[in-house]
């Protein structure tokens, strides 16, 4: 799309209309108004390594931090402001809604900056990385992460912390404008997990389970991301979107890893793009992200949706 064309339509009364909307929403989540109204949100899940995070950037044009393993470790909520003429920017926020200690909602909802504000794509993977990581360190100051150096995030806890978590209920924010991007909002979740790394607590499966179900219920748009590398039925994410929406009237299927197919698997996932098995109302999509070897290539988001074709 030109970049007058996207002006164009951004100008629109239902373009307007929608970036007022969503500002509502994001105010009204800022002060905890989630605990009392459904609000209305669109919630990105899947199993761990299904290429969720892949489908993040797509969305969002953002590079987001990656670890072997699991990789989102709290939710991620990005809320997206088409600006045209404007410069790229992006402010990062914590917000604090549960105690990490007894798992309940605070009285009152905080949301404060994280850093300065941003205006080189670059530098926003690192704070993101510093953002999660200041998180799972409540007993921290959270300021005292700002300028953490990244290089040491997986030694021993930091800062003096006397134990880092290993995944929060609490939520790192995004508010990203610029004249590419598109008026959206949506919260990433962590990938749904079926085992943990040595020394962990293996509680943490059904702590990220609970943490998606509870995102995922009532006036929510269900983005669930499915790996073509492992059969459907062996996705928990499809089974937990399922629960809570059996008729898949709010579900909207996001196939990835397509290249990854062996021969003789096509038919199986023809029939679930054509609606023959696990039929959803808004259908499936399919999408070739970067694999692992183009991701150490550090590609811009333009190189990977040129790939894409």
């Amino acid at each position: 799309m030109s970049t007058d064309t996207a002006q164009g339509i951004s100008d629109t009364p239902y373009a307007k209309r929608t970036r007022e909307l969503i500002k509502l929403i994001t105010q009204l989540r800022g002060v905890g108004a989630q605990a009392d109204v459904d609000l209305p949100r669109i919630a990105v899940i899947g199993n761990q390594s299904a290429g969720k995070s892949s489908l993040v950037e797509a969305l969002s044009g953002i590079t987001v931090p990656r670890s072997s393993g699991t990789c989102t470790r709290c939710p991620m909520e990005c809320r997206l402001t088409q600006a045209p003429g404007e410069p790229w920017k992006c402010q990062v926020s914590l917000r604090s809604e549960y105690s990490d200690e007894t798992g309940k909602r605070l009285p009152e909802i905080r949301e404060k900056k994280f850093g300065p504000l941003i205006t080189d794509p670059s530098l926003l993977e690192d704070t993101l990385r510093r953002a999660q990581l200041a998180i799972l360190n409540p007993t921290v100051d959270h300021g005292k992460f700002v300028d953490f150096d990244v290089s040491r995030i997986g030694t021993d806890p930091p800062l003096g912390s006397p134990k880092q978590l290993q995944f929060s209920k609490n939520v790192v924010c995004l508010d990203l404008s610029g004249p590419e991007v598109t008026d959206l909002s949506f919260i990433d979740l962590p990938g749904i997990i079926s085992n943990v790394a040595h020394g962990e607590d293996r509680g943490n499966i059904e702590l990220v389970r609970n943490l998606v179900m509870e995102h995922i219920q009532g006036n929510c748009l269900i983005l669930l991301t499915l790996t073509m590398r492992d059969d459907i039925e062996n996705q928990s994410a499809g089974f937990l979107a399922k629960q809570v929406d059996p008729k898949g009237r709010r579900t909207i299927g996001v196939l990835t890893k397509p290249d990854t197919l062996q021969p003789g698997e096509e038919q199986m996932w023809l029939n679930v793009l054509e609606g023959r098995r696990h039929p959803l109302f808004h259908g499936y999509y399919m999408t070739k992200q970067p694999g692992t070897k183009e991701l150490t290539e550090k590609l811009t988001w333009e190189e990977a949706r040129a790939r894409e074709k």
